[in-house]
Parts: C-alpha cells; sequence; structure tokens
C-alpha cells in the first residue's frame, strides 16, 4: 500500500467463480515499480492471472520495457498456471531487439503427497533424449503456436544439424582438423580426430616442444605423451587412456607410465580413473615450477629451482555425485617413493654459481633427501 495505487476496473466469471480485474498504478516515477493488471479471485483471493510492465520509469538499464504475462486456469477451484510469458524490448546504442520467454505448464498433480526428501537442490530435470524429440512430438505437446520467425530459425537450425552430420561433411571435417601441420607438431601436439554423429575420437601426442627439457637431475631429458580418447558429443562423457614415455639422458632412468579415465554416467558425474607405473613429480603436487622456466634459469644462469623424486604407482579412483553440487571421490593406491639426486651440472654460461642439490631441505646436502620407502592410502574426499 506504500508503493501502489488501485483501480477496481470490472469483474468477469470463469466457472462460476468470480474474478476481479484490479489496475496497478505505481505512486512514484523512478521507483522500481510494475504497473497493470492483475485478477483476483472474489473470496479465496487467489491470484488467477497478471499482465504486468516495466518501463523506463523503472530505472532499468538497457531495456525499454519488460513485460509480465501469467494466465492460469481453474482445477478444482485451485488457479494453477499455464502460461508465464516475458517479453523485453531492448534498445542499445542505437540498436533494438526483442527477447520472449515463453513456458507452458500441464499435467497437473494437486495436493499430491510429498515425502520427506523429496524437495532438495533440484530446480529442474532435464530427462534422457530431451533434445531427440520429433516434430510429432511437438505437435502434441506444444500448445504455444511458435511464431513464423520461430518456426524458420527452428527449420534453418534442424537443417544444419542434420547437413553438419552428413557422412560428406565429417569426411570434409576430418581433411581438414587432421591435415598434418609441423607448426602444431612442434608447438602445440598433433591429433588426428574421427567424428560420428554422437561421438568424437581421438588419437594425440604431446608438442616436441615440451617433450624435451632439461633439470641438474636428469640432465636432457625425453618426456612422450601419447593420448587415446573419446567423449559423447551430447553428454560431453569423456574417456582416455594415456601412456607417458619419459627417459633421462644423464641418470638414465627410464620412467613408463599409462593413466586413464572412463565415465560412466555424466548425468551424476560417475566414473573411474586409473595411474600406473613409474612417474617423475615435483615435491609440491601444485607443480609450481615450470618445466621449460626451470630449463631456462639452469642452462643460463645456473639457478636450478624444481626438486624433483621418483614414484612408482598403482593407482584407481571413483568419482560421483551425490547430491546436486556435492561430489565425493574414492581413492584407493599403493606406492614406492625414491629420491633423486644430481646428475648433470652443464650448462650454457660459466660462473662461480654452483648448483644446488635436489634436496628441498638441504641446498648444500647431495645426499638423497629420503630413504626409499613404500606406503598405501586409502581416502575419501568431498569437493
Amino acid at each position: 500500500m506504500l508503493s501502489y495505487n488501485y483501480k477496481f476496473k470490472g469483474s468477469f466469471y470463469v466457472d462460476r467463480k468470480e474474478i476481479n480485474k484490479i489496475e496497478v498504478i505505481p505512486m512514484r516515477k523512478g521507483d522500481p515499480l510494475f504497473r497493470g493488471f492483475i485478477y483476483i479471485t472474489s473470496g479465496d483471493y487467489q491470484i488467477f492471472g497478471s499482465d504486468l510492465m516495466l518501463t523506463k520509469d523503472a530505472q532499468i538499464q538497457f531495456v525499454d520495457t519488460v513485460n509480465l504475462l501469467q494466465e492460469t486456469i481453474l482445477i478444482n477451484g485451485v488457479c494453477t498456471p499455464v502460461k508465464m510469458q516475458i517479453s523485453s524490448y531492448i534498445k542499445i546504442f542505437g540498436f533494438r531487439a526483442i527477447d520472449m520467454s515463453v513456458a507452458a505448464m500441464s499435467n497437473y498433480q494437486l495436493n499430491r503427497p510429498f515425502d520427506k526428501k523429496f524437495f532438495n537442490n533440484e530446480t529442474f530435470k532435464i530427462e534422457k533424449q530431451a533434445n531427440k524429440k520429433d516434430s510429432i512430438y511437438w505437435v502434441s505437446s506444444r500448445n504455444i503456436v511458435l511464431s513464423d520467425e520461430e518456426s524458420k530459425h527452428y527449420f534453418k537450425s534442424d537443417s544444419t544439424y542434420a547437413a553438419e552430420h552428413t557422412p560428406a561433411y565429417l569426411d570434409s571435417i576430418h581433411r581438414v582438423e587432421n591435415k598434418i601441420d609441423l607448426s602444431k607438431i612442434f608447438f602445440t601436439g598433433y591429433s588426428y580426430s574421427k567424428h560420428t554423429e554422437t561421438n568424437t575420437n581421438y588419437l594425440s601426442f604431446s608438442p616436441l616442444l615440451f617433450s624435451t627439457g632439461f633439470n641438474t637431475v636428469e640432465g636432457l631429458y625425453f618426456d612422450v605423451n601419447l593420448r587415446k580418447g573419446s567423449y559423447n558429443v551430447d553428454y560431453n562423457q569423456p574417456s582416455f587412456i594415456a601412456l607417458n614415455l619419459r627417459y633421462g639422458l644423464a641418470n638414465k632412468n627410464f620412467s613408463p607410465g599409462i593413466t586413464g579415465y572412463k565415465t560412466i554416467n555424466s548425468f551424476n558425474s560417475l566414473g573411474y580413473g586409473y595411474k600406473l607405473g613409474r612417474f617423475v613429480a615435483q615435491y609440491n603436487n601444485a607443480n609450481p615450477i615450470n618445466g621449460i622456466i626451470n630449463a631456462a634459469y639452469t642452462l643460463l644462469d645456473r639457478q636450478n629451482f624444481m626438486k624433483i623424486y621418483q614414484i612408482e604407482v598403482a593407482q584407481i579412483y571413483l568419482d560421483k555425485e551425490l547430491l546436486n553440487g556435492l561430489y565425493a571421490r574414492a581413492n584407493s593406491q599403493y606406492f614406492q617413493r625414491q629420491a633423486m639426486v644430481n646428475h648433470s651440472y652443464y650448462s650454457f654460461v660459466k660462473n662461480d654459481r654452483i648448483y644446488t642439490s635436489n634436496n628441498p631441505l638441504y641446498a648444500a646436502n647431495d645426499l638423497p633427501a629420503f630413504a626409499t620407502h613404500q606406503g598405501a592410502s586409502l581416502r575419501l574426499l568431498y569437493l
């Protein structure tokens, strides 16, 4: 009552129920207030419908007017919404546009009993194959007639989607994407992909620029990554298996390893991953030091910041979304850690600086930082 004036504009009957038409009038310009009409039932004061508008007087930015339209029907005396429509008339930098969102509701279940655990963080649900319905389904289900512009848009979108998934089109995409480019091989890596209507399969290897490096533990080393994987186009279900091959010339250490992940169900993020083999890792598992930057400091200024060790591991983990937004991971692994020491003292420059040891706690101690040891862990993480 402090923001609006109201005027009675008459009444009418629906299923023998009187509906009052009330005009809503803002008291002040400049406040974020609606104007228009609401429809109220007599006796029980239900909202039967609304036709409200926001204008420039409400100080909304970029939008000229916004119209909110709600239509209801009476089911057993209860006003239930059947149509909600929001229309925005936008004007910005001399351009005009109209945006409209329409929602239709049906198949109501009134006075339905709910168990205590029914209501949670889920606000709506998209069923499987929701985007695969044919025209017969939409003709029978959509009670809102499409405009000519919307019909043309859907026809164009469906035609474009069909054309982009024909064998001829996919073959042309394969020829372009899989063309061998020396710059990609050197800087970004090469990937060979094969597309189908539902999946994309690929085989890739790491760029040559990042497959070689230098540090004082391994000297010049080669670190090659080969990956084979796929993902579902509609549900973004990733799966891959990767082979890591690393060899250091100075310490003559070969580190082969396999990592992989398989998505079982993308709707609840159910999947499992694994890791098996020998790997070279930084003491800080967040990998704060970039290998290329460390190699540059080492070769050009005789400063070796990266400290690494060797781990042999057999690991498997399971991921799942327990509730909306709450993820869990069960992680089980067996490992053996082995300390590493410097084997190379080479650099491009000659100065008096002495390389620090690979022991992160004692820079002058070239002995192994810890004794070789084994361990096992079982962890349950919530994210």
